[in-house]
């Protein structure tokens, strides 16, 4: 354990950092802070304190550069105009910055780096085509930056970073007064993932692009790298992360880091890319949709001030996942290559709820508002011969799909209304998925309090609605293997043209089927299933 000290600003903490940055480099799955193109503009900091930092344009420059993730909030927020350019670019007067910016300055001086991204104040915020250009950039500036600044704790940009800290302790006990007691928060991320930065749906891609983080919460300094989390209490030691829904830094990171490599001509990537090479395309494949769902449910909890950025939000991070096309087609969250398990996605805990403009289609998880489950944990595609023939049967099928993109050159990017797939799967009737249900929960819910399955609808204002779904589609779960299943409910909008729109999930989980799975099995062929195809919405 070691002490806090209670100003940040204490010489011992910079020699902290520093430390994590020394140890950073020499673990196998983070990469060197090497020297890449600086995004299109930088803050260039003097190396003496009192000379002002400019604003200075790169053309192509290679350096180091740290980079600032923080909440915007709407006091004292200084941002970059086309006004504002000139002047910047002869001298920035730190007095006239908002707190967490010179406190951002400043960590980055002590630190050894002379260049500085914040988005405020190096993209042109009233100019939109600049905006558009520097924003389709942002993955990359955070993915090639050496260091994130993560203002975890700041409500706003006028709160400040350097603020004293307060780590609970006892008072120092023993004869040579060298133990204490503290919290064993302290020793886990819980700090970061309650901050109100955590509660930021932009803040979440920031973090699982940047290589290395630095988190300045209430009672301490947090490291993160794809070795893990380092708390400035417990400073040698890796502790473990609070993070929702199974995210994984490392898992994200080594995607990260091999789509930059291509994109970019950077030495630091060559050893990682010939570990990568000696997997199978079909390992990968599996691990960056178990990646990604991860990232969904760590994002989806969080709130954006646009509603409609809801996929903006996260495209980052789904281009880097499928720079090579690894996944399939991008159809609004989910991806083509795992249709079934993509769509099973599911409320995590508090029903969800409709947002106030359209952000998504009916059967992407990007379509309501708060946290979801991913399939990331379920069986993937069927590989021998058996469950192939299972999977042409059951399984299913993508016929077609129709985006219709806010923007033509992102396809990782908003989507518009009217936008759809088409379905082809097996297909049971309201009535027949009733009896269905009856007879699991008759076979295997005998002396139990709780029944064999449960419908989890996606809308708050549907749960009152007798006729919330007239049918279901097979998703996932082999009965005979898996002892579950997973249907999709769906509600018609128009049943002549077979169109309908994702309403929830019907999860069947027989408590018991450990002991004998047949009856489930056999209830499941006997349902009167029809192969159809839907276009849903």
């Amino acid at each position: 354990m070691r002490l806090v000290p209670s100003d940040p600003r204490e010489n011992s903490c910079f020699t902290l950092i520093s430390r994590w940055m020394d140890q950073c480099t020499k673990h196998s799955d983070c990469s060197p802070p090497v020297p890449v193109e600086l995004p299109k503009r930088v803050i260039e900091i003097p190396v003496d304190p009192l000379a002002s930092p400019k604003l200075r344009m790169t053309n192509g420059a290679l350096g180091r550069y740290v980079i600032l993730s923080h909440c915007w909030g709407t006091r004292g927020l200084t941002t970059l105009t086309n006004s504002l350019l000139p002047h910047y670019q002869e001298g920035i007067r730190p007095e006239l910055l908002p707190n967490s910016f010179r406190d951002a300055i400043e960590i980055t001086r002590r630190l050894g780096f002379q260049y500085l991204w914040i988005d405020a104040l190096c993209i042109i915020q009233n100019d939109a085509e600049d905006w558009a250009e520097e924003a389709a950039k942002m993955a990359s500036y955070y993915g090639l930056s050496t260091l994130m600044i993560s203002a975890t704790a700041a409500e706003d940009s006028s709160r400040g970073i350097l603020k004293p800290r307060d780590a609970l302790r006892s008072p120092i006990l023993g004869i040579r007064k060298r133990f204490f007691l503290c919290q064993d928060l302290l020793r886990s991320g819980i700090e970061i993932d309650r901050s109100v930065l955590a509660t930021r749906g932009w803040a979440a891609q920031e973090r699982m692009l940047a290589p290395r983080v630095l988190h300045y919460t209430k009672q301490q300094m947090i490291w993160e790298c794809a070795e893990g989390l380092f708390c400035e209490a417990f400073s040698d030691t890796r502790v473990r992360s609070a993070a929702r829904a199974g995210y994984c830094k490392a898992k994200c990171q080594q995607f990260v880091t091999e789509a930059l490599s291509q994109e970019n001509t950077v030495p630091r990537y060559q050893d990682h890319n010939a570990k990568m090479q000696k997997r199978s395309f079909e390992s990968i494949s599996l691990d960056r949709i178990e990646t990604w769902h991860q990232c969904v449910g760590m994002y989806s909890s969080r709130s954006l001030t646009v509603p409609t950025d809801k996929l903006h939000a996260i495209a980052g991070v789904a281009r880097m996942l499928n720079h090579s096309g690894q996944l399939g087609g991008y159809l609004a969250g989910i991806w083509s290559m795992r249709l079934a398990v993509s769509l099973a996605w599911k409320k995590e805990s508090k029903m969800l709820s409709s947002p106030p403009s359209y952000t998504a289609p009916s059967w992407s998880w990007a379509g309501v508002e708060g946290e979801v489950k991913c399939g990331f944990d379920y069986p993937q595609t069927p590989c021998d011969d058996a469950d192939k023939s299972w999977a042409k049967r059951w399984y299913p099928k993508l016929t077609e799909q129709h985006m219709i993109l806010q923007n033509e050159h992102n396809i990782y990017g908003a989507v518009l209304e009217g936008s759809y797939i088409t379905v082809e799967g097996a297909c049971l009737a309201l009535a027949d998925l009733g009896q269905f249900l009856r007879e699991v929960d008759r076979i295997y819910s005998r002396n139990l309090p709780f029944h064999s399955h449960r419908i989890l609808l996606d809308r708050e204002d549907w749960l009152y609605d007798p006729a919330t779904y007239d049918c279901c589609m097979y998703l996932i779960g082999v009965p005979a293997h898996d002892g579950f299943i997973d249907l999709l409910l769906l509600s018609w909008l128009d049943r002549e043209a077979s169109v309908a729109q994702r309403v929830g999930i019907a999860e069947i989980r027989p408590r018991r089927v450990e002991e004998d799975r047949e009856p489930l099995f056999s209830m499941f062929e006997a349902a009167n299933w029809e192969r159809r195809t839907l276009k849903l919405v």
